[in-house]
């Protein structure tokens, strides 16, 4: 892939076959996740901290969330997160995310030399801290937000790298039922190599209160070097009592990626319990790339 990122970012999107690479997924948990990744225009999940922070302050909540994911190869991660928009007018969220892969080496990553019989090892673990502050003046049905990101990526042979990243995000709430948001990622690359590729990302969500909802998130890659610009996330959530199920679609033009996705969620006023399954397609498609999230969610 020949798309310039910082390490994070890089690390993050081009070893997950099973996510898109159209929001800055750091705190998607599986309900999210489920739905094909959509999340600039959702006015009530956390992982608008790092997609869209605008979010943050449309409507009035406290919620925590933890997610556990990975995949069949040895790929482990997990991240928590907060939120609290019951300050006046103003929202706040913070999470934490860690993240193991052991790769397969390319060949830029080849040592020069290796002792006989002893196999290189490619274990890289990324931690990132992020947090996103929003303001709703009047009403709620208008917010702007500003969110940042920094974390470092420690390779067991290249050792440690800083990156950070800071995205601007706006969000209108114009009726119980329909959301808007537009958020701008990549703004602050710092240290590293290479860029963040700087992505302008619109979407939109159509939810009826404890009922079915649609959301979709579509945008365009400014610095594109490989591929389409071209980036979409589109996804359904049934209300069925307690259930939710999930399905959704992914597709990122720079890296010709399209994953499907599903899940089903147990909720209800207290909080949520969330599963959900990324089925990459395409050449080299294999089992132990579907990768699995489950995420508990707590409303207070």
């Amino acid at each position: 892939m020949n798309t310039r990122k910082s390490p994070l970012l890089a690390l993050w999107l081009s070893l997950l076959p099973g996510s898109t690479a159209l929001a800055q997924d750091l705190l998607h948990g599986a309900n999210i996740e489920a739905v094909g990744g959509a999340s600039v225009a959702h006015v009530s999940d956390n992982a608008t901290i790092t997609t869209n922070p605008s979010m943050l302050a449309l409507s009035e909540r406290y919620d925590f969330a933890g997610a556990l994911f990975g995949q069949l190869d040895g790929d482990l991660g997990w991240n928590l997160n907060a939120a609290d928009s019951t300050k006046g007018r103003v929202g706040f969220g913070a999470g934490w995310t860690r993240h193991v892969v052991n790769p397969p080496l390319t060949d830029d990553e080849l040592p020069g030399w290796t002792a006989p019989g002893v196999t290189p090892t490619n274990r890289r673990t990324t931690s990132v801290f992020s947090v996103g502050l929003a303001f709703a003046p009047g009403d709620r049905k208008v917010s702007f937000g500003l969110g940042g990101s920094i974390g470092s990526v420690s390779h067991d042979r290249l050792g440690k790298q800083l990156s950070a990243d800071m995205t601007v995000g706006i969000g209108v709430h114009p009726s119980d039922v329909a959301t808007v948001g537009l958020s701008v990622q990549g703004l602050l690359p710092v240290d590293g190599p290479e860029n963040i590729p700087v992505r302008i990302i619109g979407g939109t969500r159509y939810a009826l209160e404890d009922g079915p909802s649609v959301t979709l998130d579509m945008g365009w890659q400014v610095q594109d070097a490989n591929g389409l610009g071209f980036v979409t996330n589109l996804g359904a959530e049934a209300a069925i009592g307690m259930a939710r199920p999930r399905m959704g679609f992914s597709y990122d033009g720079p890296d010709r990626q399209a994953t499907l996705t599903g899940g089903i969620g147990a909720d209800n006023p207290a909080g949520a319990l969330d599963a959900a399954m990324l089925i990459p397609l395409g050449p080299g498609f294999s089992g132990k790339h579907i990768r699995g999230v489950l995420t508990v969610r707590i409303r207070t």
